[in-house]
């Protein structure tokens, strides 16, 4: 038995693939392995063997080990459609490399202005006798660390039972995909091709691929207009040509979608993307990897992931959150359906009035909660369970946390933050059929740095701009609604800070560093000896001095009074 390590090919975040938010790497169409969202710019070689495919955009590179198993790794998420800008290709095609070899290097801005995801997928293609096994737990991980172990022996696909010799059948077809036949169109075509009985290969200029295999199809460099010779021999020969003639269309549908959606957002091809949520920074981790899970001590550090870049100094604040208590039973069908209506009414009109004012990606997320008031599943399991007897508010929550979870098993990240909405729609639903309102102000000191493990938007609009200084959650994510209302409010933010955030205790003094992901403690004796040595004498209002100081300055004389 054959047992290949492989290796992190670069620094970052291991996630499953189910993570990845892209149907075809989450489905593990392309093969099976992990996805690393990445902290750098350089991709390695996660094993050693023979460069076998070089993506026309240089955004993937698939390799061929000695014991003939196939490693894709694709960098980033629709990176196909930057055609090649932000990449360097450091290796080409037919070339040997050893494990931790530079292939290629990227620019992780560039790229995240764009691209859907920078998720980047390490998988083992399809093939028969291969098992993955020592998979890494999510968590952080650096290049050169073991991903998984490939065990077995690689075979090579048989002729389907039922194939037999005689006259081929052949067919050229145009290929109208505008980035030609990248990872998704090709692990459209195998998958389609292998439900036949038939042989199929496909042909591009002298080279020949094995349609059944999403790296032989990615290695002949299809391009956007290109006609490709499709032969397929053996019993249902002309149904296998159908097959991948039918694959080629459902891949222009899928781009033609995808086009259109992004149109619809107004990010169009090869432009910036101007929708709220593409302006929303890249979720990044920043700093050492190993940092994320550190504790957070009187003058240490902790490390996380930047949502809105920045740098602010500021007193740790938490703001309340009570739990609303709702009864189960209610109080008849025609009770509980008139107060549902009437909370839903009443959050409506507050949420209508908040998105009055304020900026645009403001106003738009005001939108989709109205949207999520109005949603005819979530009100019509609301209605079946107060047709059951349960109160509105029970029959709210219900509807709501299941809906929640739909959206958490998503493979879409972006997806699944959409979740926090349903929870903040929620919360405010439950408190106006308690007869309250979220406060339109909630309280904060002044310089606030708000810690806490999630934040809702309509807590975030309730903050006082001018009191508030950051943002650090334990958890969270940097494309949610949160994460593009601070940004445009011009809040530095992070989030995935973990548990350890609940160490920091209220009134503490904090720098926050969202340029290079860094949540800094600093003691009241640190601060007045930071003031002592910037500028002599100068003790009151500390913290206001210190922020004005800048953050170069601090980082120079923060290590001599420590």
């Amino acid at each position: 038995m054959t047992t290949l390590e492989i290796l992190a090919p670069m620094d970052g975040w291991c996630a499953p693939l189910e993570e990845v938010p892209d149907p075809v790497f989450a489905g593990r169409m392309l093969g099976d392995g992990l996805a690393i969202d990445p902290l750098i710019g350089l991709l390695t070689a996660p094993c050693a063997g023979l460069i076998v495919t070089v993506a026309a955009g240089a955004h993937a590179v698939s390799i061929r080990s000695a014991e003939g198993i196939e490693v894709l790794v694709h960098v980033g998420i629709d990176t196909v459609q930057l055609g090649g800008r932000g990449f360097e290709i450091l290796v080409r095609e037919g070339q040997s490399v050893a494990a931790g070899d530079a292939l290629l290097r990227f620019d992780l801005d560039a790229i995240a202005r764009v691209a859907k995801s920078l998720m980047t997928p390490i998988v083992v293609g399809p093939a028969e006798g291969l098992a993955l096994r020592r998979r890494r737990s999510p968590g952080p991980v650096r290049a050169g660390e073991l991903l998984f172990e490939v065990a077995g022996r690689a075979k090579l696909a048989a002729a389907p039972a039922g194939t037999s010799a005689g006259e081929p059948e052949v067919r050229v077809l145009e290929v109208m995909l505008q980035h030609g036949i990248h990872a998704r169109p090709a692990a459209l075509l195998a998958q389609r091709v292998r439900g036949v009985a038939a042989q199929v290969s496909i042909e591009l200029r002298g080279k020949r691929a094995d349609a059944r295999s999403v790296v032989s199809i990615m290695s002949l460099g299809v391009r956007f207009r290109d006609n490709i010779t499709v032969q397929a021999t053996g019993t249902g020969a002309l149904a296998a040509i159908e097959a991948v003639a039918a694959g080629l269309e459902e891949a222009v549908r899928a781009e033609e979608s995808a086009g259109h959606a992004a149109e619809a957002r107004g990010d169009g091809r090869g432009r910036a993307d101007s929708s709220p949520e593409r302006q929303a920074p890249r979720a990044t981790p920043a700093g050492p990897p190993a940092a994320v899970a550190a504790a957070v001590v009187t003058d240490g550090q902790l490390h996380g992931v930047v949502a809105v870049a920045g740098y602010a100094v500021g007193v740790a604040a938490r703001i309340e959150r009570p739990e609303t208590v709702v009864a189960e039973i209610g109080a008849g069908r025609a009770h509980e359906s008139r107060e549902l209506e009437r909370a839903r009414s009443t959050v409506k009109a507050s949420l209508t009035r908040v998105g009055e004012v304020g900026a645009p990606a403001r106003r738009e997320i005001v939108a989709a909660h109205v949207e999520f008031l109005d949603d005819p599943m979530l009100n019509e399991v609301a209605e079946e369970l107060i047709a059951a007897g349960k109160s509105a508010g029970y029959a709210w929550r219900t509807a709501t946390r299941r809906s929640m979870a739909a959206l958490e098993a998503l493979a879409d990240e972006r997806l699944r933050e959409r979740a926090d909405d349903l929870l903040d729609v929620e919360s405010q639903v439950l408190l106006a059929l308690s007869g309250e309102a979220r406060p339109m102000n909630l309280p904060i000191p002044e310089r606030a740095v708000l810690l806490d493990a999630e934040l809702l938007p309509s807590e975030l609009v309730a903050l006082d701009r001018g009191r508030l200084a950051a943002i650090c959650l334990s958890a969270g994510g940097a494309t949610s609604h949160v994460a593009i209302l601070a940004a445009a409010m011009d809040v530095p933010m992070l989030v995935g800070l973990g548990p350890a955030i609940q160490d920091i205790r209220e009134g503490a003094a904090v720098i926050v560093d969202a340029d290079r992901g860094v949540l800094e403690g600093i003691s009241r004796r640190t601060a007045i000896e930071l003031c002592e040595r910037l500028n002599p004498g100068r003790i009151p209002g500390r913290l206001t001095f210190i922020s004005r100081m800048g953050r170069d300055r601090v980082r120079d004389a923060l290590p001599a009074v420590v």
